[in-house]
């Protein structure tokens, strides 16, 4: 999910689940302007990155490497 849409995302196909099948869902925004390389807070990972569809593969690297750091 992109940080320019994510209000109308959230409300519009309510993507505020916190949980699916017993698993936490963790929502991943990036965002620049951030001055660590993520923050979590509650379910939502922003990462210091680029978000742009060309940057998609990337983001989604970077959530992996940082969500295992988190919780492994």
């Amino acid at each position: 999910m992109c940080k320019k849409h994510i209000n109308t995302k959230l409300d519009k196909y309510k993507l505020s689940k916190i949980e699916y099948n017993n698993w936490t869902v963790i929502y991943v925004i990036g965002d620049l302007s951030i001055e660590n390389n993520y923050i979590l807070q509650n379910n939502m990972l922003y990462i210091k990155y680029e978000d742009t569809y060309i940057h998609l593969l990337k983001k989604l690297l970077l959530s992996l490497k940082y969500l295992y750091e988190i919780f492994i």
